[in-house]
């Protein structure tokens, strides 16, 4: 008869913990959101100034494209510290997508400015804002997520509401205001940019204030999902 196979011994009583999944060692998780919120903070703050960069002679961008690019850098974080959960994934490769289509859309800026009245570089910035204000979305999207998975319903519910307000003060009002000008377009046979623009300068200045809300909310939503998934990365450490 052949002997039998020895015994393994015994695991200890109090093996350490696997990293969780979704949060990697050291923070990353963390790591990107925080790049995330100070990407968005230089990316909005650059937008205001109008200021722009010239990359090479007589080409020039918006200096936001910056923080378009920590952006990016922290989304890619994301997407290798987050869990390999496909609805994780999938949403985190569409906000890097939105993120990069910015930083395409933004030489349109400057060439609109100087020729305003030219449809195709109209069109062009409108898909800026659009992708823009999608972006805003999903960052709102990943924060919910993350709270989700260390089971924080408070900051999950947050999360959801400043989605929520992104696409209710933002999204549908330019939707709104975009389909009013094309069909008064069509109506009166004029220009669609001239038609927005006009219904935009309608807008009373208090107004926009609410349209920057949801932006502020956003960076509020990344920086606490960057605290979350930190605090969350400590607890399992220890």
């Amino acid at each position: 008869m052949n002997p039998a196979p020895p015994t393994p011994p015994p695991l200890p009583p109090f093996a350490p913990a696997a990293p969780a999944a979704g949060l990697a060692p050291g923070g990353d998780l963390a790591r990107g959101f925080y790049l995330v919120f100070w990407g968005l903070l230089l990316m909005v703050s650059l937008l205001m100034t109008h200021a722009t960069l010239e990359v090479f002679h007589g080409f020039r961008v918006p200096a936001y494209v910056l923080g378009s690019l920590v952006l990016a850098w922290g989304v890619s974080i994301l997407k290798q510290a987050g869990p390999p959960a496909r609805h994780w994934q999938i949403r985190v490769r569409l906000t890097l997508g939105l993120v990069l289509l910015q930083i395409y859309f933004a030489p349109f800026t400057v060439w609109w400015r100087e020729a305003p009245q030219t449809l195709y570089f109209f069109v062009n910035v409108w898909f800026l804002l659009l992708t823009t204000l999608l972006g805003l979305l999903m960052i709102n999207v990943l924060a919910a997520l993350t709270a989700q998975r260390v089971r924080n319903r408070d900051e999950e519910a947050e999360a959801w509401l400043f989605a929520a307000g992104v696409v209710v003060l933002m999204i549908v009002p330019l939707l709104m205001v975009s389909l009013a000008g094309f069909l008064i377009s069509l109506r009166d046979d004029t220009s669609f940019a001239a038609e927005v623009w006009s219904m935009v300068d309608r807008v009373p200045p208090w107004l926009f204030m609410t349209f920057t809300l949801p932006c502020s909310l956003t960076l509020v939503s990344a920086w606490k999902a960057g605290k979350l998934a930190r605090r969350f990365s400590r607890r399992e450490a220890a």
